[in-house]
Order: structure tokens, then C-alpha cells, then sequence
């Protein structure tokens, strides 16, 4: 059991470094962007960044997941053909998305922003969907087979590579929000170079349309799921720029990038380590045990840094930005933090829908959950504005995860710790608010006391008995083996990537 959550952390903790580099960007050029670009033109730009998401998330079809599970049932020597149908019909998708585009880019910047000045911008949109397309496939792939390392190489390189050129066109030639596009592009042309050696390894010239039509139908439940997830997280930057104003977009995504830290740490990179290894695992005797211990160590994470952002949300974000413009976004990183938090407990929660082949309820779920998401928008934006926003947010993932727990535990039921969950939850609580009573305080004062209740988040656990006593016994270990420093390089070589 400890085995295969130590493989699992050494692999989410890998998978983090590539997530958190392609992230990353966003977040490291935060002060360049607020400093460079006002803040209806970020919200502008902010409405750009859902487009391209929206379209991944439409056109991949739910195939990376697809072919775990045709990778898991059909034979090895199937494998290649399996990804090969796959990734040649991603190729296709991709260059009829470019000629649509091409074609109808004033017509869409007509229709978006009332002006045809953001054509160029959309036919970049559709290139860069292009390429991600066939990425996610090959990462998906990086994944199965384990190739960590690989997969952290490649996303290095995109950050940099994004990086330094978004900072030369944004900061020099001040090309605005299309630098910005033109970075993303860019990098994601180099990591599909980088990877012609690896493609060419794993596919070949054939075609097979039951593989296809297969995974299709496997997949596209998943994938409205997955659309119907970014129209939670993201959807509702449109319903703000419908009823609101560029400005309102603006400040709201910047608080929603910062919340969202917990996703890109954490979430990500777990799903990413998980997913296929809750696969291999299905049919084996003590899975059901795994995936409880993995539930209650994932929510201790993500409470821990949730509790983080959300003490210290005003002087983060006082951190990233001098422009005081974007200052009143502080005021929804703790109502967003949670609703992500909850959307990372149902990663796992949902897997035993899948494992029961009832990915229909997952799609259900989600997209009612989008639903009730965009009604909830529509009645407190107008009132709220982006607090509506992010309280909408909040109140649908509930919603989703309820639905998800109810139907996964009545086709695959597994004895989740939910009192420890419980521990969890409401010492993070009891934390966050005794937080508050320090914000009057002289600022070093009040950063030490913030500090301090933070860093001491495992110990009420431990005084309120969250943890067991073979845990305690391996932490105890893992002190003694981490507490030299001296001894760091010896232990780093030992493990085994």
C-alpha cells in the first residue's frame, strides 16, 4: 500500500515540476502584465485564454483518457495502432479548426468584441488549439509509459521558451495581448518539434475506424465533462463580459489565476500520476483501500495550501501586482481556493464511475453542474458582480461533487475516511479564521502570526489525532532519513525516477 502511494507521490511530484512550469508563465508574468497591460485588455485577453481552453477541451474528445483504457483492455502489441487512430484523427481535427478560423476571424471578432481589430488574435487561438491537440495525445502517452522525465523536459522547455519570448514581445516591442498569443504559439510549435522523434516511434501509417468510433464513444461523455468542468472554472469570465465590463473580467481572472495555484500544484499534477495508475491497479485485491488513503492525503494537501493562499490572499496579491487596479481581486481568492479544493476531491471520487463503466453520470454530473453554474452567474453577477462570480463558482462544485459521491458509491462503493476528511476540513476552518483576527496587526507582526498558524497546520492534526500509528511511525522515519541535509544528495540518488 505505502509502495504504491510512494510511487504515486514521486510521480505526481515529477508531473508537478512539467504543470507548474507550463503554468507558471501565467503566474511569473503577472507583474509584467498588470504593469504593461490595463485591465479591460486583460479581461480582453482573459476571454482568449477560455476560447483556447473551450476548444481543447471540445475537439480532443476525451481521447487521452480514451486510450488509457484501450491501452488497459486490448492487447500490447495493439498499442500502437490504438494511439496512432487517435492521433492522426487529432491531426485532422486540428487543420479543419485552422481553416474555420481563418476564414471566419473577422466574423468572430465581430461577433465577440464588436470590432474586427481582434482577427489576427483569433486566427492565433485556432493555431494554438492546432498544436495542443496532438500534445495532449503524446503526453498522455508520456504518461502511460511512465516517462516522467521526458514529459518534465518537454514542459521546461515550453516554459522557457514561452517565457522569454512573451517578456520580448509584451515588455519590448509592446505587442500587447497578441505577444502574449504569439509566446504561446511559439513554444507550442517547439514542443511538437521536440517530440517528431518520439511520435514517429509510436505511430504508424494505419487506421482503424472500430478503435476510433470506440474511444469516441468512450471518450465524448468525458469530454463533455471536461467542457461542461471548463465552463465551471472558466465560463464565467464570458457571463462577466456579457453583463459587466472588460475591467470586472480583468480583476476577476486575476484572482482566479491566484486561487487556482492549488489546481496547478496539486490537481494537475496529481491527475496526471493518478489516472493511470488507478487503472493498473482496478482489478488488483487492496485498490479500494488505496484509493480511501489517496482521497485522505490528496484533501490534507490541498487543504494545507488552500489554507495558505487564503491567509495570505491580500499580500499575495500585493506581491504580484503594484497596480492597485487589480488589488480588489484578493477578496475572492478564499471562495474560489475552496471550490477548487472540492473539485480536486471529486478527481477521485469520479474514477469509480469510470472504473464502472458509467462515464454517462460523470458528463451528467458536470454538465448539470455547468447548468446551474451559468443560472447561478446570470442571478449574481448583475447584483455581486465578480464576488457573484466566484460564490457561483463555489456553489456548483458542491453540487457536482455531491452528484459524483451519490452515483460513484452506488456502482463502485469504496469506505472512504471521511471522519478524517472531517478533521481535515474543520481544523483548516478553525485556522482560517483565527487568522482573521490578526489583519489589524503592524505587518511584519502579522505576517510572522500568519506564518506561524500555516506551518503548524500538521501539528493540530496531530493534537486532534488525524494520524494513525503506522503513519506517525513513517514520518518519524522520514524525519530521521530528510532532517541532515548532509544526507539529501545520498537519498535523492536512491530514488529511483
Amino acid at each position: 500500500m505505502f509502495k504504491d502511494i510512494r510511487s504515486l507521490t514521486k510521480h505526481s511530484m515529477i508531473y508537478s515540476v512539467g504543470n507548474i512550469a507550463t503554468r507558471l508563465v501565467g503566474i511569473i508574468l503577472i507583474p509584467l502584465y498588470t504593469r504593461v497591460i490595463p485591465v479591460d485588455m486583460f479581461g480582453i485577453y482573459a476571454l482568449f485564454e477560455v476560447t483556447i481552453q473551450f476548444g481543447q477541451g471540445l475537439l480532443l474528445f476525451g481521447l487521452p483518457t480514451a486510450i488509457f483504457r484501450w491501452f488497459s483492455t486490448e492487447k500490447i502489441e495493439q498499442r500502437r495502432l490504438i494511439f496512432s487512430t487517435a492521433f492522426h484523427f487529432s491531426v485532422f481535427i486540428s487543420f479543419l479548426l485552422c481553416l474555420i478560423f481563418f476564414f471566419g476571424r473577422i466574423e468572430l471578432s465581430n461577433l465577440f468584441f464588436h470590432a474586427d481589430s481582434y482577427a489576427t488574435h483569433f486566427v492565433l487561438t485556432a493555431l494554438i488549439i492546432a498544436c495542443l491537440l496532438p500534445t495532449q495525445l503524446l503526453s498522455a502517452k508520456l504518461r502511460f509509459d511512465n516517462k516522467s522525465l521526458h514529459f518534465i523536459s518537454v514542459k521546461l522547455v515550453k516554459f522557457f521558451t514561452q517565457l522569454i519570448v512573451t517578456i520580448i514581445l509584451v515588455a519590448k516591442i509592446k505587442a500587447g495581448i497578441l505577444g502574449i498569443l504569439w509566446g504561446h504559439f511559439i513554444s507550442d510549435v517547439i514542443v511538437l518539434i521536440i517530440l517528431i522523434p518520439y511520435t514517429l516511434k509510436n505511430i504508424t501509417l494505419n487506421f482503424n475506424h472500430s478503435f476510433l468510433i470506440g474511444m469516441i464513444r468512450f471518450g465524448v461523455p468525458l469530454s463533455i465533462s471536461g467542457l461542461s468542468s471548463r465552463f465551471l472554472n472558466m465560463g464565467d469570465r464570458y457571463i462577466l463580459g456579457l453583463l459587466t465590463d472588460m475591467k470586472t473580467v480583468g480583476i476577476y481572472a486575476i484572482g482566479y489565476k491566484i486561487a487556482n495555484l492549488v489546481d496547478t500544484l496539486i490537481i494537475q499534477s496529481f491527475q496526471n500520476a493518478f489516472i493511470p495508475m488507478a487503472w493498473k491497479k482496478v482489478s488488483t485485491q487492496n485498490s479500494k483501500r488505496f484509493y480511501a488513503k489517496t482521497l485522505t492525503y490528496l484533501s490534507f494537501l490541498l487543504a494545507w495550501i488552500a489554507l495558505f493562499l487564503s491567509v495570505f490572499r491580500h499580500e499575495i496579491i500585493h506581491l504580484f501586482t503594484k497596480n492597485s487596479d487589480y488589488w480588489e481581486a484578493s477578496n475572492i481568492i478564499g471562495i474560489v481556493v475552496l471550490a477548487v479544493c472540492i473539485k480536486g476531491v471529486a478527481t477521485i471520487v469520479k474514477m469509480g464511475l469510470q472504473f464502472s463503466k458509467q462515464t454517462k453520470y460523470i458528463a451528467l454530473s458536470v454538465f448539470t453542474a455547468a447548468l446551474l453554474n451559468a443560472g447561478l452567474n446570470f442571478l449574481f453577477i448583475p447584483k455581486y458582480s465578480f464576488y457573484g462570480a466566484a460564490y457561483a463558482t463555489l456553489a456548483s462544485f458542491v453540487f457536482m461533487m455531491g452528484f459524483v459521491l451519490l452515483l460513484s458509491q452506488k456502482y463502485y462503493p469504496v469506505q472512504y475516511e471521511w471522519k478524517r476528511i472531517f478533521l481535515i476540513s474543520i481544523s483548516c476552518f478553525f485556522l482560517y479564521i483565527t487568522s482573521l483576527g490578526v489583519n489589524h496587526y503592524q505587518p511584519v507582526l502579522k505576517i510572522i502570526l500568519k506564518l506561524i498558524m500555516v506551518l503548524f497546520y500538521p501539528l493540530v492534526l496531530y493534537v486532534i489525532r488525524f494520524f494513525d500509528k503506522n503513519e506517525i511511525y513513517r514520518l518519524k522515519g522520514a524525519w530521521v532519513k530528510w532532517r541532515n541535509p548532509q544526507n539529501w544528495k545520498h537519498n535523492l540518488k536512491k530514488i529511483k525516477l
